[in-house]
């Protein structure tokens, strides 16, 4: 379910015209678990490289073409995705790092935002407001970004113990040991 959302967004991010009759490009990152991540550039692999840099941290690289931050001088450099439900009361994000000027980003996961208070961070999977940056080759056009934490799910997933087992273990050795104090008390 999650990643045919994931499609109907990406498509309706390349279908969308600028007022230049530019074409959009979208970044799709996917985190596959805290040290898995996916990286696509409308929809394609080719020519990206992705770095693992430690539990939930990444460095992405892209094409010499696309250039983050160029075109939008409100753009801070900095995108907050906010946790699924069920962790999205941790207070922490998913945060990519998009340096102005180059053609590589970072990741990091499950992390306290850097800037909290600055904006609300976006719901998971959501693509961004505005353009991360432009894509300078044949195809050009204003970049956007998704973040889809997969690995969320796990992540709230803990394991808590089974008291009722627990509790009836416990029950059943109490009677245990109770018939072992009669037999011995009556003879």
């Amino acid at each position: 379910m999650r990643r045919i959302a994931l499609l109907i967004t990406m498509t309706a991010a390349l279908t969308t015209q600028s007022i230049f009759a530019q074409m959009n490009h979208v970044i799709v990152l996917e985190e596959n678990s805290s040290t898995s991540l996916t990286a696509t550039y409308d929809g394609l692999t080719t020519g990206i490289t992705v770095t693992p840099g430690g539990p939930d941290a990444w460095t992405v690289t892209f094409p010499m073409t696309v250039m983050f931050g160029s075109n939008n001088p409100g753009f801070f450099g900095l995108v907050d995705w906010a946790e699924l439900p069920g962790m999205a009361d941790s207070g922490l994000v998913n945060e990519v790092v998009f340096p102005v000027g180059q053609n590589s980003l970072a990741v990091f996961s499950d992390r306290p935002p850097a800037n909290p208070g600055l904006l609300p961070p976006l719901p998971d999977s959501s693509i961004t407001l505005t353009s991360v940056g432009t894509d300078s080759s044949s195809n050009p056009g204003d970049i956007f970004a998704i973040f889809s934490d997969a690995a969320g799910t796990s992540e709230t997933t803990t394991t808590v113990p089974d008291t009722g087992t627990t509790f009836d273990l416990l029950f059943v050795s109490l009677i245990g040991l109770s018939a072992v104090r009669r037999h011995y008390r009556f003879n």
